[in-house]
């Protein structure tokens, strides 16, 4: 079984780390898919000690994506999702399933900018995000990580901790194969320090390939996921990422007209043309150049 390797691992993580409820960060993607089923396989598909945290990007995650959100959550039996629009209220919504070690359900983020701004509208306020490592980008910082460090924390000495799950693999970029560097089915986790918390994230796909992870979603019949690369090569929790390729992010474009999501592409495309490139810094300029070439190809503008 080829998932059984993740398994493996989440039930060596869970040994060790003990949480009350770790969180597993779910984008409706092929990867953090397949860590979902991992993790619901090592608790023997009893989902009472997990929280499944979505993030919507409001004005760049296409329909689709938030479709194959909930038929993924209905096809795993996770019957219960909450709708959250603030940092606030997804902290109380976790704390008490926290405070109660009762999860079960699944938390759908709806980001948004400082103002209640959707993407389009940050896109054009701050510039493309550039390409650099998560943590310095705009739209990781602002859209993201901005609400996982609301997630509550399990109060232990001599700090209290947050567990969380993903489908990252050292496969996906140089900088996460030095992430993943010193994971090992025996320590299958990193650890890192955010504000008080102690932070754990559990990798169990840390060594998969492609191929694998496809395989996994094959096995599970996960229709919805394998439907979105089988016709777009991609979640589409993003449609503007600063690295996608120019011809992919064309091609992505361009299969959106006609579509509920293109009205979304639209306003991103008219967003750059409302730009002052010579004011964008360097790599943010790239990202713009890119973006700009993918919407005169997909004829946005």
């Amino acid at each position: 079984m080829v998932l059984e390797r993740a398994v493996r691992r989440i039930r060596v993580a869970f040994e060790q780390l003990n949480p009350r409820v770790a969180y597993v960060l779910f984008s409706a993607g092929k990867d953090s898919s397949a860590a979902l089923l991992a993790t619901l396989e090592a608790l023997g598909w009893d989902a009472s000690r997990v929280v499944i945290v979505y993030n919507e990007i409001a004005g760049n995650t296409a329909r689709v994506n938030v479709d194959a959100f909930r038929a993924t959550m209905r096809r795993v039996g996770i019957r219960e999702i909450r709708v959250v629009l603030s940092r606030n209220e997804l902290q109380r919504v976790t704390r008490d399933a926290v405070l109660r070690g009762e999860g079960g359900f699944a938390v759908h983020i709806v980001a948004t900018g400082p103002r209640g701004e959707d993407y389009a509208a940050l896109v054009e306020r701050w510039g493309p995000p550039p390409v650099l490592p998560a943590g310095k980008r705009w739209c990781t910082r602002a859209l993201k990580a901005k609400y996982w460090d609301a997630l509550a924390a399990k109060e232990s000495w001599p700090r209290p901790i947050r567990v969380t799950i993903d489908g990252v693999k050292r496969a996906d970029s140089r900088r996460r194969g030095a992430l993943l560097d010193r994971v090992t089915d025996d320590h299958p986790y990193t650890a890192h320090i955010t504000g008080r918390i102690m932070h754990y994230a559990i990798h169990p796909l840390y060594d998969y390939s492609d191929a694998e992870v496809r395989a996994i979603l094959r096995d599970y019949g996960l229709e919805e996921i394998s439907a979105l690369y089988d016709a777009y090569n991609d979640s589409l929790n993003c449609i503007f990422c600063p690295f996608k390729r120019v011809e992919k992010l064309a091609r992505i474009l361009g299969a959106l007209r006609g579509t509920r999501d293109e009205e979304k592409a639209s306003r991103i495309c008219a967003a750059l043309t409302r730009m002052d490139r010579e004011k964008l810094r360097r790599l943010s300029r790239q990202v713009y150049e890119n973006w700009m070439r993918a919407c005169k190809e997909a004829r946005y503008v």
